[in-house]
């Protein structure tokens, strides 16, 4: 637990996803460092490398289930954010916009990047403001 398929360099501003296919989606979206931890559970115990600043997480949109009723994807994602912010480290978790088509089981990063191109994601600066913005406690 804690470790990453390592994508790309990290930079003050990594980002981690589940999937390899959705690491890969998101450094294309948000043209930031992304590695991939497989699934949920590795995604919620990640460890950062000691120079990073910010951890953007980017959440897979799952469904609910009786085990996981926020669905597990943004749960795993929720618990990372508070974990890293308790170590020091800002974070915070953006989740694709949307709803998930049927018959799937999530939304993810990927799908995002297939439906909207590089305009589906959040510009970069908007969220290093967000977590700015949480990590003083300014309502957004």
């Amino acid at each position: 637990l804690g470790g990453a398929i390592r994508l790309a360099r990290p930079g003050k501003v990594l980002g981690v996803a589940e999937g390899i296919e959705t690491s890969l989606a998101a450094m294309e979206g948000m043209g930031i460092p992304v590695w991939s931890t497989v699934n949920a559970t590795m995604l919620e115990h990640f460890v950062p490398p000691e120079d990073v600043e910010l951890v953007i997480v980017f959440s897979d949109k799952d469904r609910p289930t009786e085990q996981h009723p926020r669905g597990h994807g943004q749960e795993a994602a929720s618990a990372l954010v508070k974990r890293m912010w308790s170590i020091g480290k800002k974070a915070i978790a953006i989740t694709p916009k949307g709803e998930i088509p049927d018959g799937q089981k999530s939304l993810d990063w990927l799908d995002i990047l297939n439906r909207d191109g590089i305009k589906g994601f959040p510009p970069l600066e908007a969220v290093k403001r967000a977590a700015f913005e949480h990590a003083f406690g300014i309502a957004a």
